[in-house]
Formats: C-alpha cells, structure tokens, sequence
C-alpha cells in the first residue's frame, strides 16, 4: 500500500539491484520494461557474476557455467537457440564414459559405459527414492550410501560384470565391480560442486533439472550472456567496482525513510526497494552486514543450504594428439575415448594427489562444433577442440585453490600442469617427445578463493540439512516488508536450483513481485 502511494504521488520508484549477474541482469530487464529507475552496483569491472568468459587461451571459454541444464521449456536454451549458441536439435553432451582404473589401465569401452549406464541408472532411482520418501530418510544420509547399498546388489542382480586379466582369461570380480561402481559414482560431484558423501539423500530430489537434452556450449555463453544485459547496459545506471558493505533497511510501514547501502568506494547510497543477487556463499559470511539483524527464520536458511566447491582447469594443446595415432594425419579418427573423461581413486600419482582424488574431465574434442563461430575471439590460440576441461570438487578443489594462491603466474601454471600431467599421460598416442603432447597453455578458476562469488560455486544440499525445501522458500520470500529482496540461483522454482535458468527465473520473479507492490507499470 506505502509503495503504490509513492507511485500515486508521482514519483518513480528508485530500485537498486546488487550484482550484475544473470539474476540481477534478468530483474532489471523485467524492471525497465515497467518503466522503474534502476541502479545497479556490482563489485567487479564486468557483467556476469559466475557467467564468464576469458579469452587467455585465445578462444572465449566459460570460467564458470558452460551447461545448459534441460532445453524443454527452458528460456536460457531459447535464448542459446537464438544467438546460435546452440542448435535447434541439440544432442546430450553426455555420450558415454572413458574410465582409467586406479592402476591407470583404460577399462574396455563397453564396460565403461555399463557403469557410467549404471550410475545413471542409480541416479534415477535415487531421484526416485527421495521424491517418494524424502520425508522419512534420514537427513544422515547420503547420496553415497544410497550408491553403496545399490552396488551391493550389482553382481546379484545383473551377474558379475567381467573384467579381462593379464593372461587374458575374464575373471568374475563382484568386489572390484562394486568398488569401480562407487568411484564412479564420484563423478555426480562435479554437479553438486561437492564430494557426493556430502549430498543429501533426503533432498536429493531438489537436485533434479528441466526435462530435456544437458547441452555443453562449445561456443561459451558469451553471446547469451551479451543478449540478456543488453537492455541493463542501454537503460540502467550500472556502477562496477562499488562492493556493498552494509546494508541498513527501514523499520515497516515506513513512507519516508529508504533502504541504505554503504560501500567501500561511495558515500552512503540510498533508494527505495534493494535486490540482492549475491551469491548464497557472500551471503553466509556477511549475515551481519544487515541493519537491523536478518530475521532468525532467513539466517538459518541462508546458513543451512550448502555452497559448492567447484573448480575447472582447461590445459590447451595445438592439437587433439589423443585423437590421432598419426599426428601428421588431418584426418579425424574414431578414438577409444568417450567426451566425458574420469580416472578413478588413482595410486600412480602419490607425489601430487596422495589422498587419491578422483579427477574428472571433459574432452573438448569429441563434442560437437558449435552452430556458428564463437565471438569475441582474440588473438590466434589452440582451437577449443584441442583443449581438456578438467573438474575439480571439494577438499581436491580447496587444496589446489590454497596452493596456486600465493605463487606467481608462471609457477601457477608449472603446479597445475604437474599436477594433471600424471592423467593426460595416459591418454592414447601421448609421448613426453612429442611437440604436439606439450601444452600450449593453462587456463584454470579459483573460485574458492573470491570473495565476490561467495568462495564457491553454486547452491547443494548437504548431508544434515533439515526442511531444505522450506528454506529455499524462505530465502525467496526475502524482507519485502524491510524493502529488501533476494534472488540467485539458490531462490529460483526447485526445478532449476544452482543453473543460469534459476538464476533468470529468480530475477524475474522478484521483478514482478516488486511490480505488484507498486501497483503494475510505473507509468
């Protein structure tokens, strides 16, 4: 009612959104068109929050999302659909599983993919299970025991899948076919951003997507993301470099006062309603940067909801060599290996990964081109196709975050490459003399350490977490009555929680719920 007199009065409403990443950009999108002033402040020099692109390699690659997580009814495929980001019939990005065991030895194509299909499998009716009976499991329990009670069905069910012994007789393993079942099964953490023993069964149904294809952009989502700040950067008064460092609202029914907002480079700024769009991880270490203290309901949700731990390192070649047997030949050749690359618990790197983390990657080769050429594209470098995305989650994510931090550009990219030199060398036709085996460059995030994006990734739901689905609604209901709003891919519809989509729909939402508080357009 105080918000529709201020309109009736004539004066238009004054909306401050923080952050200038897909959220933030969508809600003043949405804003605009309902003729509201807007002003946003964001803390870097650049659009895009966790939407981001660096050209160091010589070609646009995501530094953060590069999916698109079902393509049914999903406005951000629409979009990659339109700026030719992606194709009208788009393929699943998945086509399968390479998998080096922990001995290093390439397990047989066939079989490969029998547990990557089993995985899969397990996740649906993991899906399934917590759908059904999320109310009555534990929150104790995890993802990961789900995977341990279903590998022990694995050989009694289905027969004891074969593996082929040095003399070349195939021997019955049931327990190495659980234990392989269950490394593999650490693959679902470079989705949750975190170790899958930290996933919460008991809400693992929130994890779940839009129907649809799971698309890799091979052209990045640097045109999708041009397309949806076009109207902000035309219309709205972006302010880059201002981090907000308190935030102090006015008590209800209050006409005259506004919402406050200190910064580390302005005076005091003030408007009438504020967005948030910051991450859920900026969020938990700055619950008392509010005035008056956040509401004990919307702090526990925001301490309780998990904050991922992903990273990615992409290690560039001139070439793709692990394709090609000739390394003269321009010729493609049908490979041995799948996109999707994992090497399980390795033993053969004690000096680089003694806690023998499972490392996981995504050969940029065998997907397919993109639609159009990519844009933006800087001076000349590896083609995307002769590139390895390496996946990176919890604790192995922390330690190589903490290590690169303080060392220098040069001995950065000298650490990485060590550390993942013991994977790529197990790739077909590598040899330590071939020029074409020598990276031509080290890309990699460090999201973790970057207080921007909340030190992490996206949103999960961790083992322990208690009504997970009301707090979500909780974040989402913000303090409208304090003239505060949330929004981010950890307030958006369950289905699209931790995407770009989310992120859109949660930007979208809040703009329209602040539209009806002033009464529709602003005229």
């Amino acid at each position: 009612m105080l918000r529709s007199a201020l309109r009736k009065n004539g004066q238009t409403p004054h909306i401050c959104i923080v952050g200038a990443g897909i959220a933030g950009l969508r809600c003043a999108d949405v804003l605009l068109k309902k003729n509201f002033k807007i002003t946003i402040l964001e803390g870097r020099d650049r659009i895009g929050g966790r939407v981001y692109q660096n050209h160091a390699l010589g070609t646009p690659l995501d530094m953060g999302a590069n999916w698109v997580h079902g393509t049914e009814n999903n406005p951000i495929a629409d979009i990659a659909i339109e700026t030719k980001s992606m194709s009208k019939e788009p393929q699943d990005s998945h086509d399968g599983q390479s998998v080096f065991d922990s001995e290093g030895r390439l397990i047989e194509k066939s079989l490969g993919n029998r547990y990557s299909e089993k995985m899969w499998s397990v996740i649906e009716e993991a899906f399934a299970y917590s759908t059904k009976n999320g109310a009555s499991i534990d929150s104790r329990t995890s993802l990961y025991d789900f995977f341990v009670e279903k590998a022990a069905e694995l050989d009694s069910k289905e027969g004891a899948l074969k593996s082929e012994a040095p003399n070349g007789h195939m021997l019955d393993q049931p327990s190495l076919n659980q234990l392989t079942l269950l490394q593999v099964a650490e693959l679902w953490g470079a989705y949750v951003g975190d170790d899958v023993r930290r996933q919460s069964l008991k809400y693992f149904w929130l994890e779940e997507v839009i129907d649809g294809e799971n698309v890799f952009l091979t052209s990045s989502y640097s045109k999708i993301l041009a397309h949806i700040a076009r109207p902000a950067l035309e219309k709205a008064d972006i302010r880059f470099n201002t981090v907000v460092t308190s935030i102090i609202s006015p008590s209800p029914n209050s006409l005259t006062q506004k919402v406050a907002l200190y910064t580390s480079s302005t005076p005091p700024l003030e408007f009438d309603d504020v967005v948030l769009t910051c991450p859920l991880g900026w969020l938990k270490r700055n619950t008392r940067a509010f005035t008056p203290p956040l509401p004990s309901p919307l702090e526990k949700a925001i301490l309780g909801i998990g904050y991922g731990r992903l990273e990615k390192c992409y290690i560039g070649f001139s070439q793709p060599w692990w394709r090609k047997s000739d390394p003269e030949s321009t010729e493609p050749e049908k490979s041995q290996l799948a996109s999707s690359i994992q090497w399980l618990s390795p033993s053969y790197a004690p000096e680089t990964n003694p806690e023998r983390w499972s490392i996981q990657a995504m050969d940029l080769s065998a997907l397919p081109p993109p639609p159009s050429p990519p844009s933006n594209t800087s001076t000349p470098g590896p083609e995307p196709n002769a590139t390895i995305l390496f996946y990176t989650t919890g604790a192995c994510s922390t330690y190589l975050v903490s290590t690169t931090a303080p060392l220098s550009p040069e001995e950065r990219t000298a650490f990485l490459l060590s550390f993942f030199r013991p994977y790529i060398a197990l790739l077909p036709h590598y040899s330590p003399h071939n020029p074409a085996c020598k990276p031509t460059g080290v890309l990699a995030t460090a999201w973790s350490a970057d207080d921007l994006a909340g030190n992490g990734s996206y949103s999960n739901f961790p083992v322990g977490l208690e009504k997970g689905d009301e707090l979500i609604e909780r974040m989402r209901e913000g303090m409208p009555q304090r003239r505060v709003w949330l929004a981010g891919e950890h307030t958006s519809p369950f289905v699209a929680l931790g995407t770009v989509t989310g992120a859109w729909w949660a930007g979208e939402g809040v703009a329209e719920r602040i539209g009806e508080a002033y009464g529709g357009n602003v005229e």
